[in-house]
């Protein structure tokens, strides 16, 4: 392995899919050792109509020039995570370089709205609550935050 990166262990948290494959991919593409971490693996996707998987992305980082390791980790369960952090230390001998937050999980709790140029397109005799149906500008009863949210 060459490049920047050569030598350095990263975990990439959340990489199957968007902006952590890129990442990981990068990260490889670098010279990284990339732990790609992720509930989707080959044969057994966590979110339905979604084929991507960390096996796919840990491929991408190796291809790239780096060391790609895809580990299925569900990081809502604390044991888990636990144990990737241990196997990260003791594979690399405690060392832990760069570490990538990515996590969504939550395909599943969104409404998902397709719309067409012309119904997204802000017009001003409307709102913007009214151009994109399915928008929220209430504050979130759970958290009291104020961002406009999607509504689920």
């Amino acid at each position: 392995m060459s490049g920047p990166l050569a030598g350095r262990v990263a975990v990439v948290a959340g990489a199957t899919r968007g902006a952590g494959r890129a990442i990981a991919a990068s990260l490889g593409e670098a010279g990284a050792t990339v732990y790609c971490t992720g509930r989707s693996t080959r044969g057994h996707p966590a979110t339905r109509g979604r084929p991507e998987t960390i096996d796919e992305t840990a491929e991408l980082a190796t291809v790239r020039g780096g060391k790609g390791l895809a580990v299925r980790v569900d990081h809502t369960v604390e044991a888990e995570v636990e144990a990737l952090f241990a196997r990260v230390a003791d594979e690399q001998a405690g060392r832990l370089d760069v570490l990538v937050n990515d996590v969504w999980g939550g395909d599943e709790l969104a409404q998902w709205v397709r719309m067409t140029r012309a119904e997204a397109a802000p017009r001003p005799e409307r709102s913007w609550v009214e151009a994109a149906p399915g928008w929220s500008k209430r504050r979130d009863r759970r958290s009291g935050r104020w961002p406009w949210r999607r509504a689920c």
